[in-house]
């Protein structure tokens, strides 16, 4: 006799499966290709593995800085003016990129 699987093993890919697919191709594929240009121009793997030491700090601050934010601003959503202060105080930080677009907060949309 023979003996039959109990259950098979489904061949598809679902939503969530595809976008994590996705971005973790692109993630992987600019990291790796970074590190090549990277290592042509610094010369010493020892520059390199420092300047991706140094980003990763850079990274934890920015993250840290964030975490410490965003209960400030999960505060704002009850209060409408708060919020609309916080993006306009957004905008003007954005506009201040030359490369940025054109943002428009100057009317208030809840009177």
């Amino acid at each position: 006799m023979k003996n039959k699987p109990t259950s098979t093993l489904v061949q598809g890919i679902g939503t969530f499966g595809a976008l994590a697919l996705v971005f973790g191709s692109m993630i992987g594929s600019g990291a790796f290709k970074k590190i090549t240009v990277m290592s042509q121009d610094l010369g010493r793997p020892a520059w390199v593995m420092l300047a991706w030491a140094l980003a990763g700090g850079i990274t934890r601050i920015g993250a840290l800085c964030k975490a410490e934010v965003a209960p400030q601003i999960a505060a704002a959503l009850y209060s409408r003016p708060a919020l609309w202060d916080y993006l306009r105080r957004e905008a003007d930080w954005i506009k201040s990129i030359p490369s940025a677009p054109e943002l428009h907060f100057d009317v208030d949309p809840i009177g």
